[in-house]
C-alpha cells in the first residue's frame, strides 16, 4: 500500500488488520509496515492529523498493550524524536507528536521502561518549550503520567472517594516544573503548580 495523507484512515485500519491477524497469517510483517509508514510520517509536513489517528488508534484499540510493543519495535520514539527536531516551528505538529507519545506511555510501564533507556524524557519532552498555548487537556494527559491515583471503596452504597495519589513519576514533574516559563497561559501555569 502507499502511504499519502490521503489515505490515512485506510492505513490505520491495516494497521489494526495486520495486528488482528496471526503472525503466520500475516502478509507483511507489523513491524516492518510500521517502520515504513514512520519513515513516510518523517517526510510529511502536516503531522497533526497523522498523529491524532495514532493517538485514537492507541486509546481505542482492545489489545493496546501489544500495539504499543509493536510500535516500539518499529523504532518509533527515535523517529518522533528525529521528527521532532524539524518541527520545532510547528506548535500543533508538536503537541499531537507529544500526545501520541504521552498515549504510548500511559498505563504501559514497558513502554516507560523503553522510554527511560531511550532518554525520551529529554530527547522527547525538551521540546514542550516549543509549546506555549496548549489546551487543558494536552496538560492533563502529562499530569496523568506523574501520578497514580487508586479508588478507595468505603461502602457498595457509596461512591468511590479518591483518597490516595501516588507520586510515581518524578521526572514528568521535573519537565512541567521547567515548562512554566514558556506557558503563556497564566491559569495553566497556576494548574501545574496547584496539580504538583
Amino acid at each position: 500500500m502507499l502511504f499519502n495523507e490521503q489515505n490515512m484512515d485506510e492505513i490505520i485500519r491495516k494497521i489494526r488488520t495486520i495486528h488482528q491477524t496471526t503472525i503466520d497469517q500475516r502478509s507483511i510483517g507489523l513491524t516492518e509496515y510500521l517502520a515504513e509508514f514512520f519513515q513516510f510520517i518523517k517526510q510529511q509536513t502536516n503531522l497533526s492529523n497523522v498523529f491524532y489517528l495514532l493517538t485514537k488508534l492507541l486509546r481505542d484499540y482492545v489489545d493496546r498493550a501489544a500495539l504499543k510493543i509493536e510500535f516500539l519495535k518499529a523504532n518509533c520514539l527515535e523517529t518522533n524524536s528525529d521528527i521532532l527536531i524539524s518541527e520545532i516551528d510547528n506548535e500543533d505538529n508538536i503537541i499531537s507528536i507529544l500526545q501520541f507519545i504521552c498515549e504510548l506511555l500511559v498505563n504501559s510501564e514497558n513502554v516507560q521502561e523503553k522510554f527511560l533507556h531511550f532518554n525520551g524524557y529529554e530527547k522527547i519532552f525538551h521540546f514542550l518549550c516549543h509549546v506555549h498555548s496548549p489546551s487543558i487537556e494536552f496538560l492533563n494527559q502529562f499530569l496523568v503520567l506523574m501520578i497514580e491515583k487508586t479508588t478507595l471503596q468505603i461502602d457498595s452504597s457509596l461512591t468511590p472517594v479518591d483518597i490516595f495519589v501516588h507520586f510515581i513519576n518524578p521526572r514528568i514533574t521535573v519537565i512541567l516544573i521547567h515548562w512554566i516559563p514558556y506557558l503563556t497561559n497564566i491559569s495553566l501555569q497556576h494548574h501545574i503548580i496547584h496539580s504538583i
